[in-house]
């Protein structure tokens, strides 16, 4: 008997749970790059050195150049963690545009991205041996989802090296996988989602890349963001994702992606279509224009 996705759509629908008329847009150059939250503007307004705040939109006010708008929003930031609206700078760029390929109009703390709701991108790595599935569990001192299971491999796009060369690097870091190894990582695509986070908006597109490992592989934290790796079958993977609680919350959108272009999800399924819109950003629409 063929399985719900029930629980897959779940895992979709928490993960694109927003309300787009509490945010009003974050803009550069008249042009919307991201989304800050209503209740913030009075705090925002203060800084009318470096913002332009109306009931409608904020506006970043600075030369039309990247490196004017990257020194703005840096010192923007400085004043948000002065300030504790922000927990700390997190000293890792990221490109500030609208869609992956364009040349981006500035770059902005990793820390900032969330606050400002500009769009993140990601990679994340399906590690995969003979029919099981490597996954890790996050270290218990992370800030985020501290002890819940994971990508064996996952990490922020930074400004400055391509997909490919930030997986290389996360690889390393975080399961001490050869340049040589990791480097066989097919990619395969990208998941998107948008939700409401403590922080603000997490916009995020997340590349997806697939690699298989010999039998006798075995990985090692690098880091200290995991505490510990298991391989497991794709049956017993199947089953987590049908639990609660018990990965991060947007890693079983990757693994699902995976279950479906790898034919573990069968169109004939109910919900189907949905789950392909959801994993895809079907749901966008005109706060993205």
């Amino acid at each position: 008997m063929m399985r719900t996705l029930d629980p897959y759509l779940d895992h979709l629908s928490a993960c694109n749970r927003w309300t787009p008329a509490e945010y009003v847009p974050f803009r550069i150059g008249h042009q919307r790059y991201g989304a800050v939250r209503r209740d913030r503007l009075d705090r925002l307004r203060v800084e009318d050195d470096l913002l332009t705040v109306t009931p409608n939109w904020v506006e970043l006010i600075a030369p039309p150049n990247r490196l004017a708008r990257s020194a703005a929003l840096a010192d923007l930031v400085r004043r948000l963690v002065a300030s504790r609206d922000l927990a700390k700078e997190r000293r890792e760029l990221y490109p500030v545009l609208r869609r992956w390929g364009q040349e981006p109009v500035a770059l902005v703390d990793r820390g900032a991205a969330d606050y400002l709701g500009i769009r993140a991108y990601g990679v994340h790595l399906n590690v995969t041996s003979e029919g099981d599935m490597w996954v890790a569990r996050r270290a218990q001192n992370k800030a985020v989802a501290p002890g819940k299971l994971d990508n064996l491999v996952a990490g922020g796009q930074p400004y400055g090296l391509t997909p490919l060369e930030n997986l290389i690097k996360e690889c390393g870091e975080e399961a001490s996988m050869s340049p040589a190894l990791a480097a066989q990582a097919q990619p395969t695509g990208a998941v998107l989602y948008r939700m409401e986070s403590p922080k603000g908006l997490r916009d995020h597109v997340l590349f997806t890349f697939d690699l298989t490992v010999p039998i006798g592989f075995q990985p090692v934290s690098g880091d200290g963001e995991h505490e510990a790796f298991y391989r497991w079958p794709f049956e017993h993977i199947d089953d987590l994702l049908r639990a609660d609680d018990v990965f991060k919350f947007n890693i079983p959108l990757v693994i699902i992606d995976y279950f479906r272009r790898t034919g573990r999800i069968s169109s004939d399924a109910a919900g189907y279509e949905d789950l392909i819109r959801g994993l895809g950003g079907g749901w966008r629409g005109k706060f993205d224009e």
